[in-house]
């Protein structure tokens, strides 16, 4: 049986059932009566798996909700529900969506699906455990389970134990707000509270692969800047861990100075290197974002980072170190945060920590605080990527109107409350990162710029230092580019670099050597260079940290 790890447990609680996705799934999809719990289930379980990728659903789920959200998915269950006579299952399975057979003997080959799920099925079978292990065989990425816990209706308390142990893991204290049959409440969700179900407790699992080789897509989107490309591809090679199996996805934004046809001639026939290209309506506009989008449709790997085309890695650490915090901490993303957070929003809520100067610490930043992992240097699980890329995307706003009508709607109805403080054309994946915390997807571990080569008279510093991992060069082909250009004046220091680099790739070693020296001439007349230097401490102790268990 492959390693595994649960990355959530939580009681369903009606604090959930107030969050922006909970609140408009369920105003967008009236539920029959009598599915109370439902009301909590459907949409934990959609926001922990992608619904447009290949699925196994366990114990038959209603079609009204599986064809609608789980696009990819089929279902597996003992009996043949066509037959059964019940208006939601009898005669509306199509012979494709349907597998009768043994859940705690799954008819599957081992890793057959990269994600499997169960809703309030496994409670009714002989087995829970073994159907467990039974999904977790199939599945090779992630299984997302809800049981009913019941002496009476639902999984017994030994039995829930035996699963725990078999987890290895504990139950989380219950909520004072913990979702019941009986409780008022029902009414808001257009349910009627049950006085039958009221022993009745709701559990969700989230259960991740945990193996000792982790598998990486790096998601390079690129827009005319083949110079930096070349570079970045060369680095990744060079400090490639064996310790992360790593795959590239080159994805082209419809470059107009031949930059393309280079690539496809350079690595169009690399087994390594998947290469594509878009073409999107709104390209005037540079929205990497979208190009993101795109790309993580291609990635098949349980992990993904996305990076630009002029991010450097510098240590064989830089992908494992990552994921290691990711793992280690149960995040939703770990990267570098750059004060996007406070650049592209107007007004926080007031109970959120984030002030005027705020600086984004090394460390772990839970929902609380709105932290936004930038564009350029972010590593998720592939999964929660995914999920986050179909619900809101990384993608810029493309329109003033879009925003406006947004807006209009967010007051009215109340819905999708993480639009409000995006600005239009909002880029990094602002409006991403705010999905994540509204809706209490995990901490984020922000991994700091600790120095830097130079400033630029428009857009601030480059050369950029990520914790002795990287260095984004930054601006990229936002400066050089000939179809979208966005930095007019880049100043005459960064020019002089780039050449440099573009003539010898070698020097690329000097710079991040320069970088890394405390008492640069650049830092050291900066108003946060204490700041820099107490990073640098965090830094080390965690790394030491990091090295000692994966020695």
């Amino acid at each position: 049986m492959k390693s595994f790890k649960v990355s959530k447990i939580r009681w369903a609680n009606y604090g959930d059932l107030e969050l922006p996705y909970f609140r408009s799934w369920n105003f967008e999809n009236r539920l029959p009566k009598g599915f109370w719990q439902r009301i909590w289930e459907y949409p934990f379980v959609l926001l922990n798996l992608p619904q447009t990728e290949p699925s196994l659903d366990v114990g038959g789920t209603y079609p009204f909700v599986l064809f609608k959200h789980f696009l990819k998915a089929i279902s597996l269950d003992i009996r043949d529900l066509n037959q059964l006579n019940h208006p939601l299952h009898k005669g509306l399975w199509p012979k494709e969506k349907l597998v009768i057979g043994n859940a705690m003997q799954m008819p599957f080959k081992n890793n057959e699906f990269r994600y499997s799920f169960s809703i309030s099925a496994i409670e009714e079978m002989p087995d829970p455990l073994k159907a467990l292990q039974e999904m977790i065989r199939v599945s090779s990425e992630r299984v997302v389970l809800t049981m009913d816990v019941s002496d009476k209706l639902g999984v017994s308390n030994e039995k829930l134990k035996e699963i725990l142990d078999y987890l290895g893991i504990k139950l989380p204290e219950k909520p004072k707000d913990i979702m019941s049959s009986a409780d008022p409440r029902q009414r808001h969700y257009r349910q009627k509270p049950l006085a039958e179900f009221s022993e009745i407790r709701v559990l969700g699992l989230v259960i991740d692969k945990f193996e000792p080789i982790k598998d990486c897509g790096i998601l390079i989107p690129h827009s005319e800047s083949m110079e930096f490309l070349k570079i970045c591809v060369n680095q990744i090679r060079k400090m490639a861990n064996p310790k992360i199996k790593q795959h590239i996805y080159i994805i082209d934004d419809n470059s107009q100075d031949g930059s393309f046809e280079k690539i496809i001639k350079q690595y169009g026939k690399d087994p390594n290197i998947v290469v594509a290209q878009i073409k999107r309506k709104n390209f005037n506009i540079p929205d990497v974002g979208q190009v993101l989008d795109e790309g993580l449709k291609l990635v098949t790997e349980q992990f993904v980072c996305m990076i630009d085309a002029d991010l450097f890695p510098m240590s064989k650490n830089w992908l494992a170190y990552p994921i290691w915090l990711l793992e280690k901490y149960n995040a939703s993303s770990v990267g570098s945060d750059t004060c996007l957070s406070l650049g592209y929003t107007k007004k926080l809520p007031e109970n959120w920590k984030n002030k005027e100067d705020y600086l984004p610490d090394f460390g772990l930043f839970d929902n609380d605080n709105f932290t936004c992992i930038n564009n350029f240097f972010r590593i998720m699980r592939a999964a929660d990527a995914k999920v986050v890329s179909e619900k809101v995307g990384f993608r810029r706003f493309q329109s003033c109107l879009n925003w406006i009508l947004d807006k209009t709607i967010n007051k009215v109805f109340g819905r999708y409350r993480w639009l409000y403080f995006d600005f239009p054309q909002a880029d990094n994946g602002v409006r991403a990162n705010y999905f994540i915390d509204a809706n209490r997807l995990g901490p984020k571990f922000a991994l700091p710029i600790i120095n830097f080569l130079g400033i630029t008279p428009q857009d601030g510093i480059f050369g950029q230092n990520v914790c002795n991992l990287v260095m984004h060069f930054a601006l990229s082909s936002r400066a050089l580019s000939i179809s979208h250009k966005e930095i007019n004046d880049v100043g005459d220091s960064y020019l002089s670099y780039i050449r440099r680099l573009f003539n010898d790739h070698s020097v690329l070693a000097d710079f991040f050597r320069q970088v890394q020296m405390d008492n640069h001439r650049e830092i050291s007349k900066q108003r946060f260079y204490q700041w820099y230097l107490d990073q640098a401490k965090k830094l080390e102790a965690s790394f030491v940290e990091y090295q000692e268990q994966n020695a």
